[in-house]
């Protein structure tokens, strides 16, 4: 059946709804409700994305849970976001992220790191000569685990493992580069695109069996993903760190896996600026991992950069493994409206359309 003409903006304006959604950019602070000012002036805190994040103490208290905003993709497809209206965490204060989403800490004017925000991979587990469990290490929040004895690691980019031998050794995970090669000559691929989603990095491969190891040994957790975006200003004071490092591939008697890939970090604000001893990190992990993603958005495409350190570099090991990427790009306005913008947007088409159609057919 052909639409009468005035009803066909509604109707394309329904079928983009309905179709899969893609995140395309970065969250907006000002779209998701404040929970209050986030002031950590020591302590450590750890912060679970199985779902809607939950910030805890190192007691274990529940100080603060967020919601969830889904980015589309068929990799982290969700992304646990805690918003504020500010954000200051002291020298001293750790924040460890770990769960299965990555993670989005926004503040609806300024933030304020001098302390330690981590989503790191976890290392594989070593085995020695007959014993060992050949368990991968877990992934940051949003990170791929490591591949069990002789298995892939876990996400897009994951090591391969190998089936074992002697000697033998996995590949490392991908992300922002391949990983190292295995002795089957395969690699873990690289993938993603931090202007499209935030994703976390991917497992190591582990290392299969042999004669005198018989479980084979863990691959390296992939490093996660963190979002960290402000609406006003973002510092990385002295000694501050964000980290989404690769874990470690576990070794053995003539048997290795694989490290994991770097992790994605996304930092967005109009102004950033790094001071001495600050270090921003997406490593990939010894062996093999490839390095992560890290990219900045602010309104001149640069950082001010008065000292620290920045790197998305590959994991140790002589094996072809890449280097990750570090961008610089400009904070544009949001490509994609938050669902509420959207709904909007469909009524207005709607009404619009009807009232031409009444005035077509009246």
């Amino acid at each position: 059946m052909r639409l009468p003409r005035p009803l066909r903006p509604a109707a394309l304006a329904l079928a983009l709804a309905a179709a899969p959604a893609a995140r395309a950019d970065w969250l907006d602070p000002a779209s998701f409700a404040s929970l209050g000012a986030l002031n950590l002036a020591s302590g450590s805190y750890t912060i679970e994305t199985d779902g809607a994040p939950v910030l805890k103490d190192s007691g274990g208290n529940v100080l603060y849970i967020g919601t969830t905003y889904a980015q589309g993709g068929t990799y982290n497809p969700t992304v646990s976001v805690l918003t504020f209206s500010s954000i200051s965490i002291a020298s001293g204060v750790t924040i460890t992220a770990v769960g299965q989403n990555p993670l989005a800490l926004l503040s609806q004017s300024d933030l304020v790191l001098y302390g330690v925000i981590s989503a790191n991979g976890q290392n594989g587990h070593d085995s020695p000569r007959l014993g060992g469990d050949g368990l991968g290490g877990a992934g940051g929040a949003g990170g791929g685990a490591g591949g069990n004895s002789s298995q892939t690691g876990e996400g897009p980019g994951g090591g391969p493992g190998t089936p074992g031998g002697l000697p033998n050794w996995a590949g490392g995970g991908g992300y922002g580069g391949h990983g190292g090669a295995s002795d089957q000559g395969l690699t873990g691929p690289a993938y993603g695109d931090l202007h499209q989603y935030l994703l976390g990095g991917s497992g190591g491969g582990g290392g299969g069996g042999n004669l005198f190891q018989t479980a084979g040994a863990g691959g390296g957790g992939g490093g996660g993903g963190i979002e960290l975006g402000a609406s006003g200003s973002i510092l990385f004071g002295e000694n501050s760190a964000l980290t989404a490092n690769a874990g470690l591939a576990g070794g053995g008697f003539a048997s290795n896996a694989g490290g994991g890939s770097g992790g994605g970090l996304l930092i967005h604000a109009p102004t950033i600026e790094t001071r001495v001893g600050s270090v921003i990190s997406a490593l990939g992990g010894a062996y093999f991992g490839g390095g992560g993603r890290i990219l900045f958005l602010t309104d001149t495409a640069t950082i001010n950069q008065r000292g620290g350190n920045i790197s998305a570099g590959a994991g140790g090991g002589a094996n072809d493994q890449e280097n990750g990427v570090v961008e610089y790009d400009y904070l544009r306005a949001r490509a994609v409206p938050e669902p509420a913008t959207l709904a909007m947007g469909l009524t207005a088409a709607v009404g619009v359309a009807a009232l031409a159609r009444r005035r077509t057919l009246g």
